[in-house]
Formats: structure tokens, C-alpha cells, sequence
């Protein structure tokens, strides 16, 4: 049975051709029409990268020989979202008028192997043009040796892209490389902040308050899991929720914490503090005047904070014993929930571990190299809006003030 494939490129054919073998097609032939891949230096290199290895593994290959970039922009335009179809169809309905033409028996594709193509749609516009020209599709899940025929092809040393092929795909390619390296960077300071201290039974459960209003629900939790047997609510309003709430932070996670069945009677309210260092002498301030006898606390933070809420912790209230605890979540995670707001809340609190460090507000505590490196960079890339950059203005602070005197 004489069998046309048409080829994406040569990594992508190592392990289809290796598999048809297997399955006993011995005659096949090896086609190339792409008019998506661009620029033109890319699909040149990527075409004689074919030529090479279609002689390596002796099978014959057929070119046509059309960049097509005109084409192929006019035609999706109107809809680069969308291209793909106009993609996958104007390419392997070539590839079939060929067959047909050329006396051939049936054809397949390459892009059956990436897991990264549009798989179900490939296979439709193929059982269309097979049904539509009266000629045999062959189809093989051949996406099971991807990475297989990746390894085949850097055996062989072959050139390996890294984008679909068309400059949209590029410009895809691109952003999604800057946000991997973006996630790394935030997992370093994730990672960095994280303490992950083991619970155990304390006197009091301290909760901060946050935008985040998990941290409700994870100091609630540690509540009813009988870790301690009442639980300070600390926050009046921050830089964020002093323009999203109409009342305390330490109120509304308290109402959080009632709805999930923490008992009035267990929880107190501080509801003074607009920031980490406040939440700590404020909270002080309402153990000491409620004679709570206390030693120990669990204070329970966003995530993000946990490092920096503990040196504050250690500064001011040193005498007491202390686990940090927070939401169990990767950073990834996080980032889908709390969007680039979290990412500068990050930054600025590991710019705040050395500053406030150096102020006497907070302990000392390392900063590595490498946590600080991953700070820098996503400040150049633009998560700076919370960062100290100068002497510090009084504006939000006011602002923040102004709010929570009105709401109380």
C-alpha cells in the first residue's frame, strides 16, 4: 500500500515513520507543503533538516516548495484565534489532491504525534478530505511515542524548533517562555516564604487579616480541628481592602469563621491595625486588657506572608511561643485565585525582610542570593507596586486611616 505523509518537520516524523514500519507500511513517502511556518529562515531550516534525515532513514520525499507567508496571513487575519483550522485544512487537503493524483493508496500526517496540536481536529479535517476524495486516511494515535521520536531526534541530531511554525505560534511560544520563567521566579519567593511548621496544641489561634479571605476559612479549620480554643481576629483595613470592604477585616473573617461553625464566644476582635507589625501590637494590647492566659499561639497568615509575619512576630511579641501556619497551595495555584495583586504583595514582602530588618521593626533573617535575584527580576518586570521606592508617602496610609475611622 503506497502511503503519502505529509511532514510538519523532521522531529516530528522520527517516530511516525518508526511506527508505520511497525505496523507494516513500507511504502511511504514523505511530503512537505507548509506554507505556516515562518520566517523564512525557519522554514528553511526546518525543510532541510527533512531532507537530511528522509536520507538517513531512506524514504523518498516530495517539496513543494511555497513559503506562502502572503497566503497564509490573509487567510486568518480575520480570525488568528482561529487559525488552526484554516491551518491543518489548507495544508493536508494538498496533501490528499496530491495522493489522489499521484496514484497513492491512503495518507496520514505528522501532527498526529505532538500532543500540543489540536489532535481531535486534525483528525476531522483528515476523515473529511478521506471521505471527500475517496482515498484512505490512516490514523494511529502516535502522540504515545512523542517523546520517544524527541529523543530519536536529538540522537540523531537533528534540528528541534521550538514553535508550532507560524509567527502567531512564535508570538505564543515566546509569551508562554516569559511566563514560565516569570512562575519560577515567583516560586523562589513562594518557596522562600513558606515555613511550613508542623501544628500542634496552642493557647490562642491569632488570624490576620488580608484581601484573602481563605485565611478565614484555614484559621477557622485550625480551630475546629482543636488545636487551640479561641481565635484573635486582627486587622482593621490594609492597602488593598480599605477599597474593597465596608467593614473590618477582623469582622468579616470572624463572620466567616461563625458561618463554618467557630462559637461567638471564641473569637475576639482586634480591629484597629493597617499593618503586620500593628496586628502584633495591637493584638497584644487586647490579650494583656482581656487577661488572656496564653503562652503559646498559632498565627495563621496568607500564604505569602508567613517568613515576614514571623520576624514581625519574634520583634514584638518574643515572649510568646509561635507556629506560623497557612493555606495549603502552590504558588500556581494562588496566582489563578489572586492574580498579579498577590505577585506585588510578594515582591514587596521579601523587599520588606531586609528593609524592615534595618529599620528595627522586624528580626534579621536571611535573604539569599537566589531569593533576591527572583526579587529583582520580577521588579523589572513590572511588580513593583507595592515596593518601597524612596521615602515612603503618607498618602495610602491616610487614606487607609480615613476609611477605617468611617466604618467604625
Amino acid at each position: 500500500m503506497k502511503l503519502l505523509m505529509h511532514t510538519c518537520c523532521a522531529p516530528c516524523s522520527t517516530y511516525v515513520i518508526k511506527r508505520l514500519r511497525e505496523e507494516g507500511y513500507t511504502d511511504i513517502t514523505s511530503y512537505w507543503y507548509n506554507i505556516n511556518i515562518h520566517p523564512y529562515e525557519e522554514y528553511k531550516q526546518r525543510l532541510e533538516t527533512l531532507k537530511m534525515y528522509t536520507k538517513m532513514v531512506n524514504i523518498p520525499l516530495i517539496v513543494e516548495d511555497d513559503y506562502g507567508l502572503r497566503e497564509f496571513v490573509q487567510n486568518v487575519a480575520d480570525n488568528i484565534d482561529g487559525r488552526c483550522y484554516f491551518c491543518y485544512k489548507s495544508r493536508l487537503e494538498k496533501t490528499v489532491k496530491y495522493a489522489k493524483e499521484n496514484g497513492y493508496d491512503s495518507f496520514t500526517t505528522t501532527l498526529l504525534v505532538s500532543p500540543y496540536q489540536k489532535h481531535e481536529m486534525i483528525i476531522k479535517v483528515c476523515e473529511g478530505l478521506a471521505k471527500e476524495y475517496g482515498i484512505e486516511f490512516v490514523y494511529f494515535d502516535f502522540r504515545v511515542g512523542f517523546r520517544e521520536g524527541q529523543q530519536m531526534a536529538r540522537d540523531a541530531g537533528l534540528y528541534m524548533q521550538k514553535y508550532c511554525g507560524c509567527v502567531f505560534s512564535e508570538e505564543e511560544a515566546q509569551r508562554q517562555r516569559e511566563q514560565r520563567m516569570e512562575m519560577k521566579h515567583i516560586r523562589v519567593l513562594w518557596n522562600y516564604m513558606k515555613m511550613n511548621q508542623k501544628l500542634k496544641h496552642a493557647d490562642c489561634i491569632i488570624a490576620l487579616g488580608t484581601a484573602d479571605t481563605a485565611v478565614a476559612k484555614v484559621a477557622a479549620q485550625v480551630y475546629l480541628d482543636g488545636y487551640a480554643d479561641k481565635i484573635i481576629f486582627s486587622g482593621g483595613l490594609g492597602k488593598i481592602t480599605y477599597q474593597m470592604w465596608n467593614e473590618t477585616e477582623a469582622e468579616k473573617f470572624a463572620k466567616i469563621a461563625m458561618d463554618l461553625g467557630v462559637p461567638k464566644e471564641a473569637i475576639y476582635l482586634e480591629k484597629k491595625s493597617t499593618n503586620t507589625g500593628d496586628n502584633f501590637r495591637f493584638t497584644k494590647e487586647l490579650i494583656e486588657k482581656e487577661k488572656l492566659n496564653m503562652k503559646s499561639c498559632i498565627v495563621v497568615c496568607k500564604s505569602s506572608a508567613e517568613k515576614r509575619a514571623y520576624a514581625a512576630f519574634q520583634k514584638i511579641m518574643p515572649e510568646y511561643e509561635v507556629i506560623m501556619h497557612s493555606e495549603n497551595i502552590r504558588a500556581e495555584d494562588y496566582y489563578q485565585r489572586m492574580g498579579m495583586e498577590y505577585v506585588n504583595d510578594l515582591v514587596a514582602s521579601v523587599q520588606r525582610m531586609k528593609v524592615y530588618a534595618e529599620r528595627g521593626w522586624q528580626i534579621p533573617m536571611e535573604v539569599p542570593d537566589e531569593v533576591w535575584n527572583a526579587y529583582e527580576e520580577l521588579v523589572k518586570r513590572g511588580y513593583d507596586k507595592y515596593t518601597i521606592k524612596g521615602p515612603e508617602s503618607d498618602d495610602v496610609k491616610m487614606d487607609v486611616e480615613k476609611r477605617l475611622s468611617a466604618i467604625q
